[in-house]
């Protein structure tokens, strides 16, 4: 799975995925560890423990890009924007590929 389908809840066929992330969570979790409040480690485990279900490893390549990215070539309120628009459903982020390319996944 990729972290868009979990953002979404649903993948590109619109068929519902268990274990939806939230945008404020993965947002938040970003934040933290990028300030240094949390792990990496402990960051994955929060997703993990919170969406119920065990991330995968392209899922954890890809939130592991986003904590790096994070305050580097991203700030928060671009991540949070696009998150919450993929999980709207909203143009362009209706397509994984533009969600991956504007957060350099």
């Amino acid at each position: 799975m990729t972290l868009w389908t979990r953002m979404r809840g649903a993948d590109a066929a619109g068929v519902d995925v268990p274990g939806k992330l939230s945008p404020h969570l993965l947002t938040g979790v970003m934040a933290e560890v990028a300030g240094g409040g949390m792990t990496s480690v402990q960051g994955l485990a929060n997703l993990n423990n919170i969406s119920g279900e065990v991330l995968d490893a392209t899922e954890i390549a890809q939130a592991s890009t986003l904590f790096t990215a994070l305050g580097v070539t991203l700030t928060r309120n671009e991540v949070d924007d696009v998150l919450n628009l993929a999980e709207l459903r909203a143009v362009p982020y209706d397509v994984e590929a533009t969600f991956d390319l504007r957060l350099g996944l």
